[in-house]
């Protein structure tokens, strides 16, 4: 069901961005599935997993869509860096297929120019108030699949994959590790507070309290996964959002509790 789930919204995501007008719609839709495409990551296909196709689908329609002039990176800041990174990749992934075969050059070729697109993406797409509406709202929804399968785990009790650490079972559910849940649920928090602080409008109530209920079910989530990582991350992030916002009192506060809390688990163990 998930295999179906996950070729189905890669087919409709690929002729979606290959039609879009612009590839802002897509980047946002792309981050929501995401998480989606990801639960189908044990079905390979010639060595490559849905997820690496799903990726891979990312780099080839922008690169489409530059053939087809529906994208023009000419005004980007760093397109003359952009060309060069670009050549030395190309030769680089050539190199690693003669040595170690077409797969692993591939896999290189597209790890390798995955963050410069998103990088300029982002950049062109996402500097505007209302976009980040938009965006953050992409952030939020990508955190509600695997969500629903930690807590669904944890209440009904089916153990889809085991994982465990020092005695606790992690609830992973579809997912390869702990870690790709992390990066899911770290930005969906973020999202949460980011939309709370510049959109949230006070006559929203029942958005207010949807929030709220997500918020917490999110740290639950998070919870139940029993990893250092995302509460960490989610702490400095939540640090330097105060710092920035100049609410010291509240820093300092934070920081005691941190302190105390890092302070009790080296005593435990």
């Amino acid at each position: 069901m998930i295999l179906f789930l996950g070729i189905s919204l890669t087919v409709f995501y690929t002729f979606y961005a290959l039609r879009s007008k612009s590839y802002k719609n897509p980047l946002v839709l792309f981050i929501i599935l995401s998480p989606v495409v990801a639960a189908s990551w044990r079905y390979r296909y010639f060595s490559f997993s849905l997820v690496d196709i799903f990726y891979a689908l990312f780099i080839i329609v922008f690169l489409v869509r530059l053939l087809l002039k529906k994208e023009d990176i000419s005004d980007f800041p760093y397109i003359k860096l952009f060309k060069i990174y670009f050549v030395i990749i190309l030769f680089v992934s050539v190199y690693i297929g003669m040595n170690s075969g077409i797969v692993n050059s591939l896999d290189f070729f597209i790890k390798s120019l995955f963050m410069p697109i998103a990088f300029y993406l982002f950049s062109k797409y996402f500097t505007e108030f209302k976009s980040g509406k938009l965006l953050i709202t992409g952030l939020i929804l990508s955190g509600v699949f695997p969500l629903f399968f930690i807590l669904s785990q944890k209440f009904v009790g089916n153990v889809w994959i085991f994982r465990q650490t020092r005695g606790l079972t992690r609830y992973v559910g579809l997912y390869h590790d702990a870690a790709t849940l992390d990066v899911f649920l770290i930005q969906a928090l973020i999202g949460v507070m980011l939309f709370w602080h510049y959109f949230l409008k006070k006559r929203e109530k029942l958005l207010r309290m949807a929030l709220v209920v997500l918020f917490c079910l999110l740290l639950i989530g998070s919870y139940f996964l029993y990893t250092k990582t995302i509460f960490l991350t989610f702490a400095l992030w939540l640090l330097a959002y105060l710092f920035m916002r100049r609410k010291i009192h509240v820093f300092v506060s934070v920081l005691v509790l941190i302190f105390f809390v890092l302070k009790r688990n080296s005593r435990q163990k």
